[in-house]
């Protein structure tokens, strides 16, 4: 409107024009507030689904943890995979190292008819054989429209959605993990990161389980290997001693009573003095050969057990040398593995073989405690021993 060329005219003109700078303004700053609340709101978003995200990989790494044992570990990752997507059935193939093919791990919720085309997949064949060729998770959101995807069971039964990835640890494809869905679109290509990381972690946890697995079985063979070895040892220890009783003591006893009728026979002192000190030696002899026998099998061993076998040894070695042997045990006494006792037998033998030669000890304590799946042998001299620290330098300087 015209209001006039006055001043006071002038001065609503110019207000007029403050109220319109101020309503575009005012227009402007509630533009400005709707795209930062959208911005806000986009951002708080991605930050919950990062949080989700990482939350998800969390969950699995910690349920992946708890466990070595490689059926435990697929099975509680599939888990953890179904609970992530929602799915309603999934399953774990792991690569078969000859054929290269994949062969069923871990399963939940197949029918028989699709049960029995995941137990085994040809090379580069199938839902999964393709993931497992391709190396990267693979989403499908209808079946029915994915070529490469479908499968007569997976359709006639009511699965519309697919989604894999491969199990990967150092860049190594050890199997996939698989799950199905049955509304279309259940599982998209924004999932395809999630998948990726769970099939990581699972590669690696698997990798560790089957690395556990071949050290749990090569520990299996050396224990059998060792077992034999001990094994082998003592039958020729017997066989040795056997024949030294049947043969060689045998003949010293023999030589034994010859020299005695020598004696008797010859008349003469100086060859009666030889032959008695040939007697004295062959005696000697067979007494050193009855030790060697009783050291390489006591059987002691085999019919009282290890307990009186050790102690006998010790009074036997000990005692004769002015040696004090004293015994200490605890526990249920109870007879161990037929491979174990021996090898624990010739420790303490050792042991004590050292004390009769070195030791100079006036008393030795040998104690045994028997646990419900241990036992524990100590044993315990006041000789002189020797110094530690000597020895240290000594290898310092070698």
């Amino acid at each position: 409107p015209n209001l006039g060329k006055d001043e006071i005219g002038m001065l609503a003109k110019d207000l007029d024009t403050m109220r319109l700078e101020l309503r575009d303004s005012l227009a402007q700053i509630r533009q400005w507030n709707r795209e930062l609340e959208a911005r806000v709101q986009q951002r708080t978003r991605q930050l919950q689904e990062s949080r989700d995200y990482l939350q998800t990989l969390n969950t699995i790494a910690n349920a992946l943890s708890q466990s070595l044992d490689l059926e435990e570990v697929l099975g509680r990752g599939l888990k953890q995979v179904m609970d992530a997507f929602n799915a309603e059935a999934g399953w774990v193939q792991l690569v078969d190292k000859e054929t290269e093919a994949l062969v069923l791990a871990a399963q939940h919720g197949l029918s028989p008819r699709v049960l029995a085309e995941a137990r085994h997949t040809p090379q580069g064949q199938g839902l999964t054989g393709t993931v497992k060729e391709l190396g990267v998770p693979v989403v499908a959101v209808e079946l029915a429209q994915d070529a490469r995807f479908a499968t007569k069971s997976a359709q006639q039964e009511g699965w519309h959605s697919f989604a894999s990835a491969p199990l990967k640890s150092k860049d190594r494809v050890l199997g996939v993990v698989a799950v199905l869905g049955r509304r279309p679109g259940q599982f998209s290509g924004q999932d395809l990161q999630l998948l990726a990381s769970i099939g990581s972690q699972m590669g690696v946890a698997s990798d560790n389980a089957m690395l556990y697995k071949e050290i749990q079985q090569k520990e299996a063979t050396r224990g059998e290997l060792l077992h034999k070895v001990i094994a082998a040892q003592e039958e020729e220890r017997k066989r040795i001693a056997r024949e030294l009783h049947d043969d060689t003591s045998q003949a010293l006893a023999a030589l034994v009573m010859t020299l005695d009728s020598a004696v008797v026979a010859d008349g003469s002192e100086p060859a009666r003095g030889r032959l008695l000190h040939m007697k004295e030696l062959a005696v000697r002899t067979l007494d050193e050969l009855h030790q060697i026998i009783l050291d390489l099998r006591p059987s002691m061993l085999d019919d009282l057990g290890l307990v009186s076998a050790i102690r006998w040894y010790a009074e036997s070695r000990l005692e004769s040398q002015g040696i004090k042997a004293s015994f200490e045990t605890s526990g249920d006494e109870q007879r161990l593995p037929s491979q174990m006792e021996p090898a624990l037998f010739r420790v303490v033998q050792e042991a004590i073989t050292n004390i009769a030669k070195h030791a100079e000890a006036d008393n030795v304590v040998i104690s045994l405690e028997f646990n419900h799946s241990t036992i524990s042998i100590e044993v315990e001299d006041d000789g002189r021993g020797f110094d530690i620290a000597s020895l240290s330098r000594a290898a310092d300087k070698s």
